[in-house]
């Protein structure tokens, strides 16, 4: 336990507001941390075996460092020391919370603890923010293990926001923890239960997340009761406009032509929609064949020419959505023209890179007879 509660040592002097830097640096500096560090760096060596990368989202980036907390250590007095020399009494400029909180993440397997365990090193940080962190790693272990219903007593316990220059109210934290809790009934499709929870989640604040949760309960439904049953539920309220998530796991079942005659189908709601869900659904699937083998390069033009026509104003995540379905089909063919033809369509230098490489490797391919 001597990694843990170095650790919570660190964030509650960094992460306490009161003290001043002067005070933070006499601490650190007098509590011997120059040699526990050294110390902290061999036993974090051996317990880094246990677990190749922190696996609760964090991407731990301390793995394999063998001298972590001792370059920690250095960089933070000389951080506290430069805030000092600047006339900082308080503000902590160039202290990262996080690079502990995802160490205690990573202690958290490698200490092999359980929830009560994980429970009682939370409690001993004094950050909301930081607790928060620690409650939804506690939250992903147990819902890794399906312990449902243990969840919500350690949901009551996470922490509040209190009142401050920037908050005008007390906001609490559990949403983050309901948004864990409610997927038992999105792996079941319980839709009263779902009801019930996606309400605790705060949708309306947490749009982002609310927006994951939806998707993935429309497409379980979809898989689990049947396209029809998630296509009704689509027409009511929270689920309008989820259409293509609903359509979407048939991308991997069926061929071009039966997707094209489910399109067809519902046709009339998905030209409702403002996306262009014909053309990522035909995409899917090409790419889904092409995947198990099967290529019909009269289907690759047809869809290529329905992206030709589409208005590059739409957006996909960080891109262009015509970008990003052209690149898509570029990865679903190995004629190689084709490829290039795709790549000249896209705009986005990154996306034309990537695609390059699949253009390089087909190029190789032809050269090596493969």
């Amino acid at each position: 336990m001597k990694e843990i509660n170095y650790c919570i040592e660190i964030l509650n002097l960094f992460e306490n507001d009161e003290y001043s830097n002067l005070f933070v640096l006499k601490e650190i500096t007098s509590r011997n941390y120059s040699e526990l560090v050294i110390h902290l760096d061999k036993i974090k060596l051996e317990d880094n075996t246990i677990i190749e990368k922190e696996i609760y989202g964090s991407g731990y980036i301390g793995y394999f460092d063998n001298t972590w907390y001792q370059n920690k250590y250095k960089k933070y007095i000389d951080l506290l020391q430069q805030n000092i020399a600047e006339g900082e009494e308080h503000r902590r400029y160039g202290y990262y919370f996080l690079d502990y909180i995802h160490r205690l993440k990573q202690l958290f397997i490698n200490e092999k603890l359980d929830e009560k365990q994980m429970l009682e090193v939370i409690l001993k940080v004094d950050s909301d923010i930081g607790q928060k962190h620690l409650f939804i790693s506690l939250l992903e272990y147990m819902k890794e293990l399906e312990k449902w219903s243990d969840m919500e007593y350690y949901i009551e316990q996470m922490p509040v926001y209190k009142v401050n220059s920037y908050r005008k109210k007390d906001e609490p934290t559990s949403a983050f923890g309901y948004q864990i809790r409610i997927y038992e009934y999105i792996n079941n499709v319980d839709l009263n239960k779902f009801k019930t929870f996606y309400k605790k989640c705060l949708p309306a604040k947490h749009k982002t997340e609310a927006n994951f949760i939806k998707s993935d309960f429309i497409s379980n439904y979809s898989k689990q009761k049947g396209l029809e049953a998630a296509m009704e539920l689509t027409e009511k309220t929270p689920f309008k406009n989820y259409e293509i998530t609903a359509l979407k796991p048939l991308v991997d079942i069926l061929s071009y032509p039966e997707m094209l005659t489910l399109i067809e189908k519902h046709e009339e709601v998905l030209n409702k929609q403002k996306s262009a869900i014909k053309e990522k659904l035909l995409v899917g699937t090409l790419k889904a064949e092409f995947n198990k083998g099967n290529y019909n390069e009269s289907y690759f033009l047809e869809v290529y020419n329905l992206i030709q026509k589409m208005d590059r104003k739409e957006r996909w995540g960080d891109f262009k959505l015509k970008d990003s379905l052209f690149f898509d089909l570029g990865e679903s063919t190995k004629n190689l023209e084709l490829i290039i033809n795709c790549r000249k369509q896209i705009k986005h230098n990154l996306l034309k890179k990537e695609l390059k490489y699949w253009e390089l490797e087909n190029k190789k391919a032809i050269v090596n007879n493969v």
